[in-house]
């Protein structure tokens, strides 16, 4: 069973999560505590030693209603979600191993909310999958962590999906279940699961490998 680990700066709900294998990112949110207002706190604790959350810096705005987040050892990424109170295609990034605040990165296919929350990553590629427009997107983008720019295309979901939770392994592979068949350099197996399909909540798990 979990045990108690120590307590975050804030209450932050419909937020972006990251980690490396040092330190675990709590960004954004509606924070729970000042009336579910969005958020544009970072915080982060060092995941060997138990305790509280500390403050990192700030987001460049606030972000809540699920942005998606990608990590490396090196560079967390935030990106979509609701920004300073509209649906956003902007991605930022701080650097993990500092704190300060974030950094303009560049900007998704498609401004969306509600994504995959979670990391479905490689040590050189982040994933950015499904969310809301006007409509549920079976859209998948990538990025290139080290290297800030824009977002480009990866392949589509099997399913128009949202809110639903990414991780993924560290084994080298290609995509197989989704119908993309160019991205053998995408890095590790990246898992999709508990996401809603038009409505309706599903208990799959979904692979890119």
């Amino acid at each position: 069973n979990g045990t108690d680990f120590g307590d975050l700066t804030t209450q932050p709900g419909t937020a972006s999560a990251f980690s490396n294998n040092v330190r675990g990112f709590v960004a954004g949110g509606a924070d729970a505590a000042a009336g579910y207002a969005a958020s544009n706190v970072i915080q982060y604790i060092t995941i060997p030693t138990d305790g509280n959350a500390i403050d990192f810096g700030n987001l460049t705005a606030t972000r809540n209603d699920y942005p998606s987040s990608s990590s490396s050892s090196i560079r967390g990424i935030i990106a979509g979600g609701d920004r300073a109170g509209s649906r956003s295609n902007a991605i930022e990034y701080i650097t993990i191993a500092s704190t300060g605040n974030g950094t303009d990165f560049g900007d998704l296919t498609v401004a969306r909310d509600s994504m995959f929350n979670g990391v479905a990553a490689s040590s050189t590629r982040g994933l950015f999958a499904g969310g809301i427009i006007s409509s549920t997107l079976d859209v998948i983008d990538v990025v290139s962590i080290a290297s800030a720019g824009n977002a480009t295309d990866f392949g589509d979901l099997a399913y128009a999906i949202y809110t639903g939770a990414a991780c993924c392994s560290g084994n080298p592979a290609v995509q197989s279940l989704y119908n993309v068949s160019f991205v053998a350099s995408a890095g590790n197996i990246g898992l999709f699961f508990g996401e809603n399909i038009n409505g309706s909540y599903s208990d799959a798990i979904r692979m890119i490998d």
